[in-house]
């Protein structure tokens, strides 16, 4: 077996009580089906055990969530969850950090093309349960292929902040273009939440973009809730860039780096949001105007951060109005 091949990643871990009682419908036959399986499964077990809390903290639907592992568990059925680490071992011996950067590969249609997806998590965690998963099971029911880029977090020694990570979604990218997968990699897009939003906005930037990289250019760039304001020092410290030798303030500020050919993007913000800041997100709209680059921005009246697809709530409908937006720049 190759380095880079599937393998096995959960790591089994005991859930707390409370957190037991709170949540029983995340413990049925899916649960076990899950817990039990191979590669990608067992990544999302690690990350249930991670991140249910977040679910006491953030607005995440519990009733998506549920329909999330049930639907993980028919695609680890049918073969479909595939997980796939893409640096090499000497890549790793070099800087283990990547060693647990991971590429989780959901199958669309082979005609239609594909989402990269950066989760949410402070650039402390990957948690997918909030708005990855969701957003992968809604994206490959309509035929999409979705890939979520589990990027090195803070957390390691040596780690170069959102730098580090921002070069794990180039290294997807290029992984994902030169692979033999059934999918179309014309018209592409690339999304995220949170601190992932703010990656996806760093797509579409003069410093960190898609071309100052040297990547593919996306058709489209979704931001959900994107952490993204250098005034907020609670979202300075959620991204942790400042932290690391080469980083300031400005790098961490979208509005300021706009590029002149930046993806249309849509974004949005949740009016009980109290990590993402409207005021960047108004500065962020103004840049984008200044530019001339095609966006949508929805300031909905009420949801939390980690809202996911935001059932039950005003942003419920921005996954169906965000895919119809990249469809119209494809």
């Amino acid at each position: 077996m190759k380095y880079t091949d599937l393998k096995l990643s959960y790591y089994p871990k005991v859930l707390p009580y409370a957190v037991l009682n709170l949540y029983p419908q995340f413990l049925g036959q899916n649960m076990n089906r899950i817990l039990n399986g191979p590669g990608v499964a067992g990544h999302f077990y690690s990350c249930l055990t991670d991140h249910l809390a977040m679910h006491l903290i953030f607005d995440v639907h519990a009733g998506d969530t549920k329909k999330n592992l049930d639907w993980l568990a028919d695609e680890m059925k049918k073969g479909y969850g595939i997980e796939r680490r893409i640096y090499s071992k000497k890549e790793v011996l070099k800087q283990p950090y990547k060693e647990g950067v991971r590429l989780l590969y959901f199958r669309g249609d082979p005609d239609k093309p594909f989402v990269l997806f950066n989760p949410c998590g402070a650039f402390l965690m990957d948690a997918n349960i909030c708005d990855g998963l969701s957003m992968a099971r809604k994206s490959v029911e309509l035929g999409y292929n979705f890939f979520i880029i589990n990027y090195s977090q803070c957390i390691y020694p040596f780690h170069g902040g959102f730098r580090s990570a921002r070069q794990d979604v180039s290294k997807a990218l290029k992984y994902i273009m030169e692979s033999d997968l059934p999918i179309n990699k014309e018209g592409f897009a690339i999304a995220g939440g949170s601190a992932g939003g703010f990656m996806t906005c760093l797509c579409g930037s003069d410093n960190f973009g898609c071309k100052a990289m040297g990547d593919p250019v996306p058709a489209a760039l979704i931001a959900l809730y994107p952490v993204c304001a250098r005034e907020n020092y609670v979202e300075k410290a959620m991204l942790l860039g400042l932290t690391r030798p080469g980083c300031n303030s400005e790098d961490m500020d979208p509005s300021l780096h706009v590029a002149d050919d930046c993806p249309p993007i849509f974004y949005f913000r949740g009016g009980q949001d109290i990590l993402v800041c409207s005021a960047a997100m108004k500065k962020y709209e103004e840049a984008l105007k200044a530019k001339n680059i095609p966006y949508v921005f929805h300031q909905y009246k009420d949801g939390k951060h980690g809202c996911g697809l935001g059932t039950d709530k005003d942003p419920e409908g921005w996954f169906e109005e965000a895919i119809e937006f990249w469809e119209s720049h494809r």
